[in-house]
């Protein structure tokens, strides 16, 4: 393009430069729209990847809790606590162990809970991430 552009023929470097003001054009407008995923968008995106043997949960739930310093705030316990408890045993208890004890009896329930896995996992996870209103938005369409 930039050949084009330094082109002796006026023709040729004017349409080259045309089309590279409309590429620069369209690379600000992407950056401008462009927005970044959110933390809980980010976990459902890991969990939803790998959700076998709960892997994707366990490495979500693992770097929240190192993150966060506690797995009660996790965005997912509810749906991934009982499938990582089963999973991960020694992790899991390992973490328990690690909270405040008056959390434990929460984390029990949260791990006695019916397992979930592979595209019920995924489906329960995706689910719960659109009503916590951070799903992304749906694109607008301009009526002329």
């Amino acid at each position: 393009m930039a050949k084009l552009v330094r082109s002796p023929d006026p023709q040729i470097s004017l349409k080259a430069t045309e089309l590279f003001d409309k590429r620069q054009q369209r690379k600000r407008e992407a950056a401008e729209n462009a927005r970044e995923e959110s933390a809980e968008e980010v976990m459902c995106s890991v969990i939803a990847s790998v959700p076998e043997s709960a892997v994707g949960a366990f490495l979500a739930m693992s770097s929240f809790r190192s993150s966060a310093g506690s797995l009660v705030n996790f965005p997912f316990l509810r749906e991934c606590a009982a499938t990582v408890a089963k999973n991960f045993p020694v992790e899991w208890q390992q973490w328990k162990q690690k909270e405040p004890p008056h959390w434990s009896t929460f984390l029990d329930q949260m791990a006695s809970r019916p397992i979930l896995e592979g595209d019920e996992l995924t489906a329960a996870v995706k689910s719960r991430l659109a009503t916590r209103g951070v799903a992304k938005p749906a694109e607008t369409t301009d009526a002329a």
